[in-house]
């Protein structure tokens, strides 16, 4: 859940940020950011602006289910943050009936496309057994991946997860991760 606040958190400002740069200043009118995202998303396929839309039905409407289109619209279009955040709606039941098989399987995509903290995502899934079967190893190994992108949480995650592990397996953790 942290890892979605702050992920909401980071795009919002990019949508708050792209929303202002959309008033016309001169007239003092403010044009709709969703029908500026939603042109720029449905009618130019700006996978980005497909994300900024989406956070917007999520944040500022609380319309997860909108916002689940366009994560998706976004996913499918190769924007892993949208995989990631599709990945959290998920994994939360936002908007979409809650499944740790398809939270995984987003999670997994978009670690796979490089989006870092997916990878830390994927490593809560596994070091908790949700969607997949519970696996410390491959935690670990995400979690360090994550770790290593400058991804803050990641290595917390590490690090509580290898001292567990590490006290209860000391031959099989403690020299591997060292």
């Amino acid at each position: 859940m942290k890892l979605l606040y702050i992920m909401v958190t980071v795009v919002m400002a990019v949508v708050l940020n792209s929303s202002m740069a959309f008033a016309e200043t001169a007239e003092k009118k403010v044009v709709d950011p969703h029908a500026e995202f939603r042109a720029l998303c449905d009618d130019k396929n700006d996978m980005n602006a497909c994300v900024d839309l989406a956070i917007l039905y999520m944040m500022a409407d609380e319309d997860y289910t909108n916002a689940h289109k366009y994560f998706k619209k976004a996913c499918d279009g190769g924007n892993m943050i949208g995989c990631g955040i599709q990945g959290h709606q998920y994994q939360e039941g936002m908007g979409v009936k809650q499944d740790h098989k398809k939270a995984v399987k987003l999670f997994k995509k978009s670690c796979d496309g490089g989006e870092l903290p997916g990878c830390g995502a994927l490593a809560d899934m596994h070091a908790k057994g949700n969607g997949t079967k519970q696996n410390s190893d491959k935690a670990l190994e995400l979690y360090k991946k994550a770790c290593d992108g400058k991804v803050a949480r990641g290595c917390s995650s590490f690090k509580e997860l290898y001292e567990k592990e590490c006290s209860t397996d000391p031959k099989k953790f403690c020299k591997k991760y060292k």
